[in-house]
């Protein structure tokens, strides 16, 4: 089940009628819920997590509980520019990225390309120029990883992006890729953290559609990870 923003409005305001109700009748027959955390905007990593906390520590010990998702389908945007807690640096939040593999855009054309629709449509409109800059840049060389993964899978039978990852042909977005892996670690860092703050023993996972993010060591500090694929109609 999926905590919506009405939902968490109303259990920060100390109304559990709703969601203590789900859990009633989960537990009636005999179902056991997880619980899809983040369903809704919120880039503020500390303020998500201190609800997850509250949430956890209410539920802490019911059978009918069986885990926790971060997060339904993140994708790029929704981890690579969130708030992250203060004293808490994610690679792709540094510049030092950047200095591995040169500016895709400066800072004059990152200013001049949040004023487009395109780059009000990537850039979240919260984020000073500092971090808009290094976002920018982020995006922009994720946007050249997919291009070359998509290139080479192309040209090899069977293959996939994983693949790719796994092919020395990829060996220049390694310092990327770990990059990546290290701001998604500590996303999942502060959120399951707050969760197993809560109960230690609680079950944690995200739900990726995106199977790169899926792939990514950072995943090491979930419980299990939750692959998302959907497939038309007659394929198998």
């Amino acid at each position: 089940i999926f905590v919506s923003k009405t939902l968490r409005d109303n259990i920060n305001a100390s109304k559990w009628t709703k969601l203590d109700k789900m859990v009633e009748l989960a537990k009636k027959h005999n179902l056991r819920l997880l619980i899809a955390f983040n369903d809704y905007d919120e880039p503020n990593l500390q303020k998500e997590a201190d609800f997850d906390r509250k949430v956890v520590e209410r539920y802490k010990g019911n059978n009918t509980i069986f885990g926790y998702d971060l997060k339904n389908e993140p994708q790029f945007g929704d981890v690579v520019p969130a708030d992250f807690p203060s004293g808490v640096v994610a690679p792709l939040q540094d510049g030092a990225f950047i200095k591995s593999y040169g500016e895709r855009m400066s800072m004059d054309e990152v200013k001049a390309w949040r004023q487009t629709s395109q780059g009000k449509g990537v850039i979240p409109a919260r984020l000073n120029d500092q971090r808009a800059y290094y976002y920018a840049n982020a995006y922009r060389l994720w946007q050249e990883f997919l291009a070359d993964s998509s290139a080479w899978v192309v040209g090899k039978s069977g293959k996939n992006s994983l693949d790719y990852i796994d092919s020395p042909d990829s060996s220049k977005w390694k310092i990327y890729l770990d990059a990546l892996s290290g701001t998604v670690a500590k996303y999942i860092e502060v959120r399951a953290g707050a969760i197993r703050a809560g109960d230690a023993s609680a079950i944690t996972t995200i739900g990726w559609s995106n199977i790169i993010f899926a792939k990514m060591a950072a995943n090491a500090n979930l419980t299990f990870v939750s692959l998302h694929r959907f497939v038309g109609e007659g394929i198998s």
